[in-house]
């Protein structure tokens, strides 16, 4: 409870050939001991470039004392969120992202294709665990895609 967490994300990626899976799972803080988004600020900001253009930017910046974070539009009574964010050769995934998150009862989540083909893909759940198992699905399906492609 109080706490307040900062921090940074840069990446630089080379080209189009460059392959990227980033995955951050965000807690409502420690749910066991009552203390659901009892955190004073949660901020986090990823920036990523290709060829030294800005390609992803990603603010999450939480302050539960000004949002109801379990509200419509924010957690909607989940614990947890997973933001992935994939690049790489080959961004025909959509399809099969899609196929796991909807075979997955225990989160809501969704999948979009930015401007420049890569991949934001969003997972509420109330389990860390869960979330990371949902993940190295989509992840499976990244390094598959991407093999053929070295």
């Amino acid at each position: 409870a109080q706490s307040a967490f900062e921090s940074t994300m840069e990446f630089d990626l080379a080209d189009k050939s460059s392959g990227l899976f980033l995955l951050e799972i965000i807690s409502c803080g420690r749910k066991a001991s009552d203390e659901r988004f009892r955190y004073r600020k949660f901020a986090s900001r990823v920036n990523i470039r290709r060829d030294g253009q800005l390609i992803y930017r990603d603010n999450t910046r939480y302050e539960p004392h000004k949002t109801d974070m379990e509200g419509l539009g924010m957690y909607e009574g989940y614990t947890h969120m997973a933001n992935i964010f994939l690049s790489g050769p080959a961004m025909n995934m959509q399809e099969q992202i899609w196929e796991v998150l909807e075979n997955e009862k225990e989160c809501a989540g969704g999948v979009t294709q930015l401007v420049q083909g890569d991949l934001a893909v969003r997972i509420l759940g109330h389990r860390a665990q869960k979330l990371q198992e949902t993940a190295e699905e989509i992840k499976a399906i990244f390094e598959e895609t991407n093999s053929g492609n070295e």
